[in-house]
């Protein structure tokens, strides 16, 4: 008999395949680090071990407002966001507000809302296409830890693909202006001697 467990795993597998998780190319910072164990980095590693001691989770200190941000370095419109909270203390991060946006004002914590996180382990927020560079997650005017093991940001394949056409044109432009430029700068060069000579240049 397939048990529930299985039929889940066989779901959300399936439909993660159709997205890409693109946080793992990101950068991530925070407002404070507790430690050599606790960077923001640890968060995007592709690692969902929940064990703060195994060296793959972000905590701050104890602090007013503290936040976690990740720069996608590329602005996406996101599926789905997932975070995996530690096994001792999940709770640390219960009301945590999960923000979406272009905008660094107030260190990215003023972009729109997708989602608050809930008591429990790995939880998955819908965020239905909100567009934006920086994925912030926070507890605005409260003391606290914040503290998670891994964020995972989901966009479609479409989108992913969307993006890469995108910055493949902008390079090919980029690249073509290069060229150009360097060409009529060696023309420019090569015309010099022949003036002084007295022979007219080619370009002209």
């Amino acid at each position: 008999m397939i048990s529930i467990t299985f039929l889940l795993f066989l779901i959300i597998g399936t439909s993660n395949a159709q997205f890409q998780n693109v946080a793992l190319q990101g950068r991530a910072t925070q407002s404070t680090n507790d430690g050599w164990l606790s960077t923001g980095q640890n968060a995007i590693d592709g690692n969902t071990d929940s064990e703060y001691l195994h060296g793959s989770c972000f905590s701050t200190t104890f602090a007013l407002s503290p936040w976690w941000r990740l720069d996608l370095l590329k602005s996406y419109k996101i599926s789905h966001i997932t975070i995996t909270k530690r096994n001792c203390c999940a709770h640390f991060i219960d009301g945590a507000e999960i923000l979406i946006g272009d905008s660094l004002a107030n260190n990215g914590n003023n972009n729109p809302r997708c989602a608050v996180s809930s008591t429990g382990g790995a939880e998955t927020y819908q965020c239905n296409g909100m567009k934006g560079r920086y994925v912030n997650v926070g507890l605005p005017g409260r003391w606290g830890y914040l503290t998670f093991c891994e964020v995972q940001v989901f966009v479609s394949q479409e989108e992913s693909e969307t993006i890469k056409t995108k910055n493949n044109a902008v390079q090919v432009i980029v690249s073509a202006s290069a060229n150009a430029n360097s060409q009529s700068t060696a023309q420019q060069q090569r015309s010099v001697p022949n003036r002084r000579r007295g022979q007219r240049s080619p370009n002209h």
